[in-house]
């Protein structure tokens, strides 16, 4: 593992948990809690998280991961204390350290325990018992961060940024060819950031008001209103076509009321749009500052 030049490191940011990495990682696998990097021939660095209810033990969980390991990785587990590096950057939470090693690769970790928002993470770096310059993991957790003091909460993954209001939680995703989706909700709305790609393509014969009919009301059952369309820029809104239309919603409890925004990044050459769907009529407010933090990279 070869030490990066901080400078070029990029932010990762998902359901909670946010951290720097070197450039050359990319994700290899995602899941609601769990991102694994990979970089050349093999992965990198593991991470999985979830928030804890009642007492957590470090001395369980080891014991716990120790017994899911292969048999021949089990008898090389051992539970050993956190680099004075590794500690120094994690100093604010309560920690754990082991390692392990197989004939071509070894592992060390550690699993951190947030007593504030009461956060358990498990985070290994493969090869890394073996470096002698042990840059990449400190700088690495140094950055790490499970919770946030604003009212908002960091997401960047890929080529996409945003920053979500944390009422809102991760329903689903999808990371797709030319399509990006992630779907946050609430009790009362329904957040949705779409990520299109490449927009040269696809505007070649659609304009941003054709794409947004298209994708969003194909069928014409709905009442989708253009506020204002421009070049690089559609705003809309769908209202409920009809009387029965929105006590149908009501009943089934779905949302018929949305607002929605596309722009095209030229630079970028990506399509994203916002998405706001609710119970009721819908105001502008934190879907305004939604839209402003969304952006692709």
């Amino acid at each position: 593992m070869k030490p990066a030049d901080p400078l070029s490191w990029r932010k990762i940011a998902w359901n909670g948990i946010c951290f720097d990495c070197p450039p050359d990682w990319e994700i290899g696998k995602i899941g609601q809690r769990y991102l694994l990097f990979e970089a050349g021939n093999g992965p990198v660095l593991e991470v999985k998280w979830n928030p804890v209810k009642g007492r957590f033990s470090h001395k369980s969980q080891l014991k716990r991961l120790s017994a899911i390991q292969p048999r021949r990785l089990r008898k090389t587990f051992r539970v050993e204390p956190l680099r004075d590096a590794w500690a120094k950057a994690l100093a604010d939470y309560d920690t754990a350290g082991f390692s392990w090693h197989a004939t071509s690769v070894a592992g060390r970790g550690a699993i951190i325990y947030c007593p504030e928002c009461k956060t358990a993470t498990l985070i290994q770096f493969f090869n890394s018992g073996s470096d002698k310059v042990d840059s990449v993991p400190r700088r690495l957790l140094a950055t790490f961060r499970d919770h946030f003091q604003n009212r908002t909460v960091p997401w960047a993954v890929f080529d996409i940024r945003a920053k979500v209001p944390t009422r809102f939680k991760l329903d689903k995703y999808r990371f797709d060819a030319g399509e990006f989706e992630l779907v946050f909700s609430t009790n009362k709305q329904r957040l949705t950031l779409h990520r299109w790609s490449p927009a040269g393509l696809l505007l070649r014969n659609h304009t941003l008001q054709e794409i947004a009919q298209v994708r969003f009301n194909p069928d014409g059952k709905l009442s989708l209103s253009m506020a204002s369309v421009r070049d690089a820029f559609a705003e809309g809104l769908v209202a409920p076509a009809s009387l029965w239309y929105l006590v149908k919603a009501r009943i089934q409890r779905a949302f018929p009321y949305t607002i929605l925004r596309l722009w095209h990044e030229e630079d970028k050459n990506r399509i994203l749009c916002v998405r706001l769907d609710g119970k009721q009529p819908l105001e502008g407010g934190d879907y305004n500052r939604i839209c402003r933090n969304y952006e692709s990279v």
